[in-house]
């Protein structure tokens, strides 16, 4: 614990209802503005249409692309996705206003444990913060359809929570309560990215140590409720999972965590994982100066400044932790990112008792002043990000390949899905305005095989009752062979079509294997075009190639 500061602080922006609009409303400016305007891009479309999917099929245990089995990442954004959808609508601003709540969750999350740790008087820098750090809605992250805003925001309630049940617990109602909703936060953060916030839970407890040695603290109501709660809620899904997975046709498409972590190439990169990770999180970074100050008097200094560098300690340990497992990408060290909005909030604070009127009230205005800089940069971020969505969104080749594809036809494609979704989402949503049905499906491809098209598909036709190759691509993944539904295709060959990569940039050899495969020698492409550094061409596989 530690003694209110000795000057009284302003009625208005104290107030916690003051404090809640105001960051409310700055994270709406920095991750809603315009984001229902331009089509999905990029990887959007592997975290949207399985969500939209599961509503249309009712099949919520195991999202599906495209009929494809697809477990590379856990459900935890498709529902999401899916659930937000029944509200508002199968659309754009639905799948992305998952991101945009769960950031503007973090802003309020951050704002409440600052007012706990550091006094009411500046907790609105900690929201503020949050909210406006450019690093939480630059493209691809609090303005889209992505995986990081939500499973940012769940590790940061759990890491939080964690880190507040050592430095200063409270009442063993209020330890019950936290430890429910850091159980359900935990689970869902599984459930989301899997274990890959991990490192800052143990950052939170070695920090939270460090800053109170209380190893009792680990027996706190809060973990043990949370921690069991949360492994168990993992747990029964992970059980129900593999049932559903056991009862499936075709193996699911998965990913090993080790694909992010030590490969061959990425030295440097992981080397250089926490300069990069920190320079992307400017300002808020620069908070970390506070492990330099000194340990003052009088005491309630002395906690609130340990409290601070216990943050930045948490912060710079889960960043390490990082770096020894091999992550190279600092799209995943986020969550660490997100402990230091507080410590915004802490300098006001502390500049305020330490400093004389005229030192502190300069600190107060640079504050200001980056926070009117950081105010300015959103709309024209937002305007400009849009602008650049809506060139390269796949939805504007749907048009072109929906008036060629013929009612009934079936696309097949792989790293076309692999590498933008959207495209055949959208050419689906196109048919159906123009009164054609076409049914898009992926058809994985493992590397070392024979092309599953077009002999495949030949294959396929004749048999009737059809053989599917479902084939993950990564380490640790199994390759399953199942029954397709191919009965109806069996008089009508000539309606399966490939849609294909062909860019100089793919190393997948997918346009080599369909070019070389027998029943494709020759035979010219019926429609190309492009989206982004992406090439396409459709061919049609039917006549003398199917018989």
């Amino acid at each position: 614990m530690f003694d209110p500061p000795p000057r009284p602080a302003p009625a208005i922006l104290s107030r916690l209802w003051v404090q809640i609009t105001l960051t409310t409303l700055a994270a709406i400016l920095a991750h809603a503005t315009f984001i229902g305007s331009s089509g999905l891009s990029q990887s959007e479309g592997h975290r949207a249409i399985p969500g939209w999917t599961m509503m249309k099929t009712g099949e919520w245990i195991v999202p599906h692309l495209f009929e494809q089995p697809y477990l590379r990442k856990p459900p935890g954004m498709p529902w999401a996705v899916a659930g937000m959808s029944e509200i508002f609508g199968v659309n754009e601003w639905s799948a992305r206003m998952v991101s945009a709540f769960a950031c503007i969750g973090m802003a309020i999350v951050a704002l409440a444990f600052t007012r706990r740790w550091f006094g009411p008087r500046f907790a609105l820098a900690a929201g503020l913060a949050q909210a406006l750090t450019p690093l939480f809605y630059l493209h691809p992250s609090g303005r889209s359809a992505e995986i990081e805003p939500l499973h940012n925001f769940f590790a940061q309630v759990v890491t939080l929570i964690v880190f507040d049940s050592i430095i200063r617990p409270g009442s063993r109602t209020r330890a019950r309560m936290l430890g429910i909703v850091g159980g359900f936060a935990l689970g869902a953060m599984f459930l989301t990215k899997g274990p890959a916030a991990v490192p800052c839970v143990l950052a939170a407890v070695g920090a939270g140590l460090w800053a109170r040695w209380r190893p009792k603290a680990l027996l706190t109501p809060t973990l043990a409720i949370g921690v069991p709660l949360g492994l168990g809620i993992a747990g029964i899904y992970a059980y129900v999972l593999a049932r559903a997975v056991n009862a499936l046709p075709l193996m699911p498409v998965v990913e090993s965590p080790t694909e992010f972590l030590f490969r061959e190439g990425t030295l440097n990169k992981v080397l250089a994982l926490i300069p990069v990770a920190l320079a992307s999180a400017v300002p808020l970074s620069l908070t970390l100066i506070v492990l330099a100050l000194p340990m003052p008097r009088p005491d309630y200094l002395v906690e609130q400044r340990r409290r601070a560098k216990a943050l930045a300690l948490a912060c710079l340990l889960s960043l390490g932790i990082y770096v020894a497992f091999g992550v190279s990408n600092n799209r995943y060290a986020m969550p660490a990112l997100g402990l230091l909005a507080p410590l915004a909030a802490f300098w006001l604070a502390d500049a305020h008792i330490r400093l004389t009127v005229a030192s502190a009230r300069r600190v107060r205005v640079v504050a200001a002043c980056i926070l009117v800089v950081l105010i300015g940069l959103t709309v024209p971020y937002a305007k400009w990000s849009e602008a650049r969505r809506l060139r390269n969104t796949g939805e504007n080749v749907a048009g072109a390949l929906a008036a060629i594809l013929p009612d009934g036809a079936q696309v097949w494609a792989d790293q076309v899905i692999e590498q933008r979704p959207e495209i055949l989402w959208y050419t689906q949503q196109q048919a159906q305005a123009l009164g054609k049905t076409i049914r898009p499906r992926w058809m994985p491809h493992r590397a070392g095989m024979p092309p599953n098209v077009p002999e495949y598909a030949a294959e396929y036709v004749r048999i009737g009752a059809g053989v599917g190759v479902g084939v993950g691509v990564g380490v640790g993944v199994g390759a399953g062979v199942g029954v397709g539904e191919g009965a109806d295709l069996d008089a009508r060959a000539e309606l399966v079509y490939l849609l294909v990569r062909t860019d100089a940039r793919d190393d997948s050899g997918e346009l080599a294997l369909v070019s070389g495969s027998r029943s494709m020698q020759g035979v010219a492409p019926i429609w190309e075009g492009k989206v982004q550094n992406l090439e396409l061409a459709l061919f049609k596989v039917g006549g003398d190639a199917l018989r």
